[in-house]
């Protein structure tokens, strides 16, 4: 087929609708009036319309102090899932449905208690598009009962949604409860660990002492360096000194001593008179001169009180051979500084062991700090993770102790129930405007299934589509001859169309299709001519 043949002729199916109108339209009215009285018969609905909001967090939280209670937050466990689908979902569980049934007291026509099925089979509950709002709606033939319907599902709905939040609560204080007791002895525990570890190491403050450890050693090395130093010089001085003297230090300061006493002195001087006049006499006498002995005996007298004044000054000290008794202020001087130098000498030496006692006590002590602060730190960071621990929950344990007392949810009723005005069905417009366009489709299908069983050919598109031939002439219908009828001619006997005196339409088709014939093939002209109607009859 050619694809000119299945292209829509919107001619030809308005042709078939003028040719079967009758029966079209008869299908038409019978159908809008049959769903129109469908409609009038349906029992008159009602509907009641209420409405929640959700909010993703509680508000009131903030105004507690409860921040961070997250009870009742709107969330889903998929990306792409609405957490509100999901509460739409829990107002459709059994438990919600079969609560609100009682409590309304809803019951059928024996008295009995409605079905969750039949009670659902008005429900509808739907979220706002664009909005935090969810629409419940129930449709009832009593307006009452709608009301009743809507009010106490989002009753029943909102209070156990508090219930479940307050649920959560109870269940946190509670194990809160069992885990304080154990964080509370284990912050305990951490805090004596940490005491006596203070004590048994006669610590009070770790990081100040190993600063002040560590600034004493250096101080320390800085005096035994600088004391090493005095007495080196005081020792080289000293050495100077006694190499001049002659004598260790106590000599000296015997000698200095004995110099320096008035009694030694006086003794000393009158002892060496007697001596001089001892000598001098010896010279001119003999040893057994009375005068020799007498001097002799004065002088041995004075030798042994010099020695007793001697002893007596020096304490019992034996004086070196040949020690001067009389020294001058040179020398004397050389003594004090001589001893000076000594007891210098001895004082820093003192000194210096101090000094590195010290420094081996802070050296000891340093040695060991780092370790001892390192067993403090995890000490100190066991009793901080317990404190809190322990702080934490005790804190939290007041916040739920609130939480639970306080009616904390994500849901507000922000419309009662309400009833629409009028019935919502049945809607006899729509009914009216389903039926005419209903009987308008089953009219036209009837009419092309009345035309698809008609086979006759019925225009002469149909001929050049069907048959295929070239068509020579068409002949509209006519009533008689164009021109006028004489007086006394039978209006029942057959009259031409062609006729030389009066020219009309039907005549020149006629004419035409002669011409056609004539010249349709002008070597072999027809010999027979079939002639037909192209309907029936």
């Amino acid at each position: 087929m050619r694809s000119e043949d299945t292209e829509l002729d919107l001619g030809q199916y308005w042709q078939v609708l003028k040719r079967r109108w009758l029966p079209a339209l008869l299908v038409l009215g019978g159908t809008a009036t049959a769903v129109t009285l469908l409609g009038l018969s349906e029992p008159t609905v009602y509907q009641a319309e209420g409405k929640l909001r959700f909010k993703p967090k509680d508000t009131v939280s903030a105004f507690t102090g409860l921040e961070e209670d997250n009870r009742g937050q709107l969330s889903a466990l998929n990306f792409n899932d609405s957490p509100v689908a999901t509460e739409i979902g829990l107002m459709q569980t059994v438990p919600v449905v079969e609560e609100a049934i009682e409590m309304m007291d809803f019951r059928d026509e024996d008295g009995e208690l409605v079905s969750r099925s039949r009670f659902l089979s008005g429900l509808s509950i739907s979220n706002e598009s664009g909005t935090d709002l969810l629409k419940v709606t129930y449709r009832s033939s009593e307006p009452e009962l709608a009301e009743a319907a809507v009010d106490g599902l989002m009753s029943v709905y909102l209070q156990q949604h508090l219930l479940d939040n307050q649920a959560e609560a109870v269940a946190a204080r509670e194990f809160i409860e069992q885990q304080l007791p154990d964080a509370e002895r284990r912050a305990l525990s951490a805090e004596a660990a940490l005491r006596n570890f203070k004590e048994r190491n006669q610590i009070v403050a770790l990081e100040p002492e190993t600063l002040e450890t560590v600034t004493s050693l250096d101080e320390i090395a800085e005096q035994i360096t600088e004391v090493n130093a005095q007495l080196s010089s005081a020792q080289a001085q000293f050495e100077t000194i006694r190499s001049r003297l002659g004598r260790d230090p106590q000599s000296a300061l015997v000698v200095t001593s004995i110099s320096q006493s008035e009694g030694v002195q006086a003794l000393l001087r009158e002892y060496q008179a007697v001596e001089v006049a001892l000598a001098a006499e010896r010279v001119r006498f003999q040893d057994q001169h009375p005068v020799v002995i007498d001097l002799a005996n004065k002088l041995s007298n004075l030798e042994s009180l010099l020695n007793q004044q001697i002893y007596s000054v020096s304490g019992a000290q034996v004086l070196p051979p040949g020690a001067n008794l009389q020294i001058g202020d040179v020398e004397s001087s050389l003594v004090k500084e001589y001893l000076r130098l000594e007891a210098s000498v001895n004082g820093l030496r003192e000194q210096a062991l101090i000094l590195a006692d010290a420094q081996t006590v802070y050296a000891s002590r340093a040695s060991v700090l780092p370790q001892l602060e390192q067993e403090q730190n995890e000490l100190e960071r066991k009793l901080e993770a317990a404190q809190s621990t322990y702080n934490l929950l005790l804190k939290r344990l007041q916040e739920v102790r609130v939480a639970e007392n306080q009616n904390v949810g994500n849901v507000r009723l922000v419309q009662p129930a309400s009833l629409m005005e009028g019935a919502v069905s049945p809607n006899r417009k729509l009914y009216l405007v389903a039926g005419v366009m209903l009987g308008t489709l089953l009219g036209i299908s009837t009419a092309f299934v009345l035309e698809t069983f008609d086979r006759s050919i019925k225009t002469v598109a149909e001929v050049r589509r069907h048959l295929g031939w070239p068509v020579l002439g068409v002949i509209p219908i006519f009533s008689g001859i164009g021109g006028q009828e004489t007086e006394g001619s039978d209006p029942l006997a057959p009259q031409l169309v062609v006729d030389n005196r009066n020219y009309s339409l039907p005549g020149e088709a006629v004419h035409m299709l002669r011409s056609n014939l004539k010249f349709l093939n002008s070597g072999y002209p027809p010999q027979v001519i079939v002639v037909t109607s192209g309907g029936s009859g």
